[in-house]
């Protein structure tokens, strides 16, 4: 188990932000104490040495670029801030360079005019010797901030050591050793400039959270528990014990002797505490890690458990799903259908029997087969075309269904050819096609196409008036060439309405008896019914009506035959034959009176 278990992240980059921003602050107020000769400003501690103008104005540059170096999104700013500190390095290189070599580059006045000078009294404003090799390591642990050496940053190295120095210059002033802050004949390191070098120090490290000195006090590990709980201890108890005992060895109330056992026993009685305290939390997250081992143990048997029961269940289900693909070749083989599993890419990965028989290939010539430049379609290129293209949409996500031309059993065959993707997830893993045979549905088709156009040929070429309405409502379906021909009405006006709508025929007791008896006798004959033409004429119509189911409902077939004409010349027959029978009875008088005359 690992030891070491990460502890909540504190808001490390805010705390960064925060100590740049007050960089900024001393930085600009320290300077605005020099510019403008205010006391109070440039020296926050009377009786010690005063920050100098350069250094303040470096540590506001300092603080600018732990802002830019926060992890921005923008690249540009870091590339500023990168500039940004190689001008602290090159300050405090070459006031380094000004010590060793006794030269004047003059970087001391770029921030105060020569009159600022003499009013703040001093003839020499430059930084001291620790300050100016602090700024280097400054701007160079800048530079190096996201630099790696292996798995270490040297940045953290300079970070390091100038804050080292800076902590050796603050207990220097604390105990009054001027060698820690002061290089014999060079100016001191201020004791605000060591307090600012170590929140700079700080910021930066806060700056990155991931770097090593950071990450080993972010976790719960041994290490970890011991730093969080010694090292702030060791960094200041032991200087504040020291500084209280030369106070009060200054003081007289107690002499060397006294003092140096006041300071061991103070030390070893405040430590052994800490020491103790950190006892008792490494005891604390042992127990937790040990309960933690516990529990993880009993998590990895029941692990096991779960893990040879799931075994038994995979095998059964493998044995499982190995029936069921026999089954399902069981089914695939007993349709009479032409059946294949394709992948995206053409391959056959399962064809039924009957498939497998119309291609003539053995199943091993099948798998090594592309289901798209089989012997199948490459009889006829455009039919390979077509049906790559409809492969294609296939594998894009569309279902595809046309007729189609197959070579198989030696001959080519129509069929109703299908293509429907499979999926998982949101992709299509494979193409389930199916080939039906309708070759002789087809020629049926066909020759049912034909029987239709010479039915249409009869039905509209008939001398004869014949229309079909539908048995329900007794709209027109639809009428002959001869049917308008009589009645004088165009197509469109016809289908649709009934012949009482039209005022062919009129609403009657007759009509419907008419109807009643085709409805229950199924055809009626020879039935003379008189119907009106669109311009108001009556026209005697020589009748047969049939009951006829058309394209699954009940239809009546009217065939009509006008005998209007022919009702007139029987009708002046009928005239002639009387009045000639009347002049025959005539004649036969008046031959009677003749013979009985001449008699």
């Amino acid at each position: 188990m690992n030891s070491s278990i990460p502890s909540q992240t504190p808001p490390y980059a805010t705390l960064s932000k925060v100590i740049a921003i007050l960089v900024v602050v001393i930085g600009c107020t320290i300077l605005s104490g020099w510019i403008f000769h205010i006391s109070a400003l440039k020296d926050f501690i009377s009786g010690f040495e005063s920050m100098k103008a350069n250094t303040a104005a470096l540590f506001a540059v300092a603080g600018i670029v732990l802002l830019l170096k926060q992890r921005l999104k923008l690249s540009f700013l870091n590339w500023i801030g990168n500039c940004f500190a190689v001008v602290i390095f090159l300050v405090g290189f070459l006031t380094l360079l000004e010590y060793a070599f006794q030269l004047d580059f003059a970087i001391d006045r770029l921030f105060l005019s020569k009159h600022a000078i003499e009013l703040n009294g001093s003839n020499s404003v430059r930084m001291g010797l620790l300050t100016a090799i602090n700024f280097c390591l400054l701007g160079t642990s800048f530079i190096l901030l996201d630099k790696k050496i292996g798995s270490r940053s040297p940045a953290l190295y300079c970070i390091s050591a100038f804050a080292f120095f800076s902590f050796i210059a603050l207990v220097g002033y604390g105990y009054g050793v001027s060698s820690f802050y002061s290089v014999a004949g060079y100016p001191a390191m201020a004791p605000q400039t060591a307090v600012t070098f170590l929140l700079l120090a700080i910021g930066i490290i806060f700056s990155r959270p991931e770097m090593e000195a950071l990450r080993m006090i972010s976790t719960r590990s041994s290490g970890a528990v011991l730093l969080q709980g010694l090292l702030p201890a060791a960094l200041i108890i032991p200087p504040v014990l020291g500084w209280f005992r030369v106070l009060g060895e200054q003081e007289g109330l107690y002499g060397l002797e006294v003092g140096t056992a006041l300071f061991a026993i103070s030390n070893v009685l405040i430590f052994s505490i800490l020491i103790w305290k950190s006892a008792v939390v490494l005891n604390k997250i042992e127990a937790e890690r040990e309960m933690a081992r516990a529990s993880v143990r009993a998590l990895n048997e029941e692990l096991e458990r779960r893990v040879h029961e799931r075994t038994a269940q995979l095998e059964a289900a493998s044995t499982e799903l190995q029936r069921q693909r026999l089954d399902l070749q069981n089914f695939l083989d007993s349709m009479s259908t032409l059946n294949a599993k394709i992948a995206p890419d053409g391959t056959i990965l399962l064809i039924n029997k009957i498939a497998q028989y119309a291609t003539g290939l053995s199943p091993e010539e099948l798998r090594a087969a592309n289901f798209l430049e089989g012997q199948w379609w490459a009889f006829d290129p455009d039919v390979q075309r077509r049906v790559r293209d409809a492969f294609q949409r296939a594998c894009s996500g569309t279902s595809i269904n046309y007729d189609e031309k197959l070579f198989a059993f030696g001959r080519v065959l129509t069929i109703n050819f299908s293509l429907i993707p499979v999926y998982h997830g949101r992709k299509v893993e494979y193409i389930v096609a199916e080939g039906r045979d309708i070759t002789e549905f087809k020629a049926a088709e066909e020759l049912l196409r034909a029987s239709e156009k010479r039915f249409s040929t009869i039905f509209d070429l008939s001398p004869v008036a014949i229309s079909i309405t539908r048995a329900a409502d007794e709209r027109f379906l639809d009428v002959n060439k001869s049917f308008l021909h009589v009645l004088g009405f165009e197509r469109d006006e016809v289908i649709g309405k009934t012949a009482v709508e039209l005022g062919i025929l009129k609403e009657s007791v007759a009509r419907k008896s008419i109807l009643a008896a085709i409805r229950r006798q199924r055809s009626v004959n020879g039935l003379v019914i008189k119907i009106s033409t669109k311009n108001g004429d009556v026209r005697d119509m020589l009748s047969s009506l049939e009951l006829v189911e058309l394209g699954g409902e009940q239809c009546i077939l009217t065939l009509a035959t006008d005998i209007t004409e022919r009702k007139r010349s029987e009708k002046t027959l009928l005239q002639l034959n009387v009045r000639l029978e009347a002049a025959n009875k005539e004649l036969e008088s008046f031959s009677y009176s003749v013979s009985h005359d001449l008699r």
